[in-house]
């Protein structure tokens, strides 16, 4: 079947259109050849003429099947079928004697094949008659039993009659097999164009010329036509929607940025003077005082943590509803963590009596890589909740290992009070910000309702999972379960037991450029850097601190640099500092505690960040840190 004269649009599955069409009418022309076979086998009952039906007609009949089974599309399966045919007409000519009525079936066999759409079976098929009336008349008068015609009319002339009409009936079903084609292929284009625009080509063009049916032809131009026209307007729609969106999406990345400068700015502000507050308080604690006025400071100092406290929740709250919580991937050992809860936890252990334990089973590997920060902070939340809601007993935070390769381990952390525990519906709340088991513990106790849910946050960012288990009046357990990546070397250490104060030798006598133009702020870190015997030499912006670091005539071991200050900000001194050679640790002091500024400080040459309002403790342990560091480069 040649399509390509009918039309010149391609589609993509007429291959497998023609394959079907084509399995279909073999099925069909089989179906015929297999009555005409039965007839054969019905005269052979009558005329004993089985040879005929065994050794020819059932014979060809399976060359046909096999043929078309085995090549659908190829031209030998049809001009196959077209022999066969003949072949079957012939053996019922023999069998009927050449009765004029067995050469009918010729017709009929032969006006089958016009529905292969093709002209060169019915030629082939013609040819065959030809050859099977030349043969017979020629071996007729020698009496062998070849009969064609039965009457006594010259052969001859016979022979000549039926040539003329077989020609006559070929060209006539030579042209209804091309009419056929040509509807067929109609069909298949017009089948072919309507499954296209169903799938949304609605662009495609149809060749008038080549379906040859009007009115199937306007009905399927009609429906193209109203599809693009809904096309057309669903894009519309679409494009209007998509603008829309994107205007929507960018007035709220508009509005995360202004809430997230709005909420940097805010932290930077109420922090400074709250490095103030708590840094004054720290100092007074330290002199000669009565009960009362101790008493009073210390619950100063109290609600100035709290409301630190709460500041920093709200900072991670913000963080987590932008999207841009970064979990960093860093070498870090876990004893340095647990030590450091258990440092910044003691104190309110002790302060209630409570027994706080850190129980580190000796399988778990320390030396880990992932975000020492970010777990710290969730130890510390579950910690501190523990002890809050404690009255007496214990607490204890255990750590064991879970499963394990040769890359990574799951940590299994679990915090366990003798508190007031939990209710299973009030367990069902609470990890959800702005969340606590109810009101009258949010009175009894205080808080925001936002530690555990950022702690959940925190924990679902790290790869882990967080539950918990709670009986009232017994006591609650949080276990929380995360991924670490190992180091390479490992080895294994006591857990560390709570301590009161850090060690501070290694800080006597160093030298450390402060750059801070806050009054306030420069007595506070003065006092904290003189009470453990560091030299401190004040400069009042970035361009002083500049000036000092970079003469000749001083020497500084460290430099302690406020980031907002005037003339030139610590950022810009940095930069400089950094460009002149000079590689002592800059170490910043900042109101600033969003991680993009800290980012900022490091991008700049500093070494490290020490946020407002100054822990002394941890203050202290991040100048011990880089003078040890110090000293060991030059050590090496």
């Amino acid at each position: 079947m040649n399509h390509q004269d009918a039309s010149a649009t391609v589609l993509p599955n007429r291959l497998s259109r023609e394959r079907t069409y084509y399995q279909n009418v073999h099925s069909l022309l089989l179906q015929l050849g297999g009555l005409h076979l039965v007839i054969c086998t019905g005269f052979a009952v009558f005329t004993d003429t089985w040879l005929l039906v065994l050794l020819i007609a059932a014979p060809a009949w399976l060359i046909a099947w096999w043929v078309c089974r085995q090549y659908p599309l190829a031209l030998v399966a049809r001009l196959t079928m077209a022999v066969v045919f003949m072949v079957f007409t012939g053996v019922i000519i023999q069998q009927s004697g050449g009765d004029l009525e067995g050469h009918f079936s010729y017709f009929v066999m032969l006006a089958a094949l016009v529905v292969y759409c093709d002209w060169r079976p019915l030629v082939m098929a013609t040819v065959m008659i030809l050859i099977h009336h030349l043969t017979f008349v020629m071996l007729q008068p020698l009496n062998l039993g070849f009969m064609v015609f039965n009457d006594n009319r010259p052969l001859w002339e016979h022979f000549f009659v039926h040539v003329a009409v077989g020609a006559v009936q070929t060209v006539v079903l030579i042209y209804a097999a091309h009419i056929l084609h040509k509807l067929v292929i109609a069909s298949f284009i017009v089948s072919d164009a309507a499954l296209l625009i169903a799938a949304g080509n609605l662009d495609i063009k149809l060749d008038p010329a080549a379906v040859q049916n009007s009115e199937m032809l306007a009905a399927v131009q009609t429906m193209q036509a109203q599809l693009i026209v809904h096309r057309d307007h669903l894009n519309g729609l679409v494009e209007d929607r998509t603008q829309e969106l994107e205007k929507a999406k960018q007035a709220a990345e508009a509005a995360t940025r202004a809430k997230s400068l709005f909420l940097a700015n805010m932290s930077h502000e109420i922090r400074t003077p709250m490095n103030a507050v708590i840094g004054l308080t720290y100092l007074v604690l330290k002199t000669e005082l009565n009960a009362k006025q101790k008493d009073y400071l210390q619950k100063i100092k109290a609600s100035a943590g709290s409301l630190l406290h709460i500041i920093n929740d709200i900072l991670d709250f913000s963080k987590i509803e932008a999207g841009m919580l970064n979990i960093e991937q860093l070498d870090f050992n876990l004893n340095a963590v647990l030590e450091q809860v258990a440092s910044l936890s003691n104190v309110r252990a002790v302060e209630k009596g409570i027994t706080l334990q850190i129980a580190l089973n000796p399988n778990v590997p320390v030396l880990l890589i992932g975000d020492a920060l970010r777990l710290g902070q969730i130890l510390l939340n579950l910690v501190s909740n523990a002890l809050k809601f404690t009255e007496s007993g214990e607490v204890i935070l255990s750590v064991n290992l879970g499963k394990q390769d040769e890359k990574n381990s799951e940590l299994i952390f679990a915090v366990r009070d003798s508190g007031i525990g939990m209710t299973e519906q009030q367990q069902a709340h609470l990890f959800q910000f702005f969340s606590q088991a109810d009101a009258s513990t949010t009175r009894r106790f205080g808080g925001t309702g936002l530690g555990l849910a950022i702690s959940k946050q925190l924990v679902e960012a790290m790869g882990g999972s967080i539950f918990v288990k709670s009986t009232p009046n017994v006591g609650s357990t949080f276990t929380f379960k995360i991924p670490l990546g190992l180091q390479m070397m490992q080895t294994t250490t006591n857990p560390p037991e709570p301590q009161n104060s850090p060690a501070r030798d290694c800080l006597q006598g160093i030298r450390i450029l402060l750059a801070e133009d806050n009054e306030i702020n420069q007595m506070i870190a003065e006092e904290l850097l003189n009470d453990v015997g560091i030299i401190v030499d004040i400069a009042d912006n970035g361009s002083i601190a500049c000036d000092k670091a970079l003469s000749q005539t001083a020497h500084y071991d460290m430099i302690l640099m406020d980031v907002q200050m005037p003339v030139m900000d610590g950022l810009e001194a940095t930069q400089k500092i950094r460009e002149a050679g000079v590689g002592l640790p800059i170490i910043a002091m900042t109101a600033h505690a969003m991680d993009e500024e800290k980012q900022r400080c490091l991008r700049v040459g500093m070494d490290d960040h020490v946020s407002k309002p100054i822990d002394p403790d941890a203050f202290y342990e991040t100048l011990a840190k880089w003078v040890k560091s110090a000293a060991v480069s030059m050590a090496e």
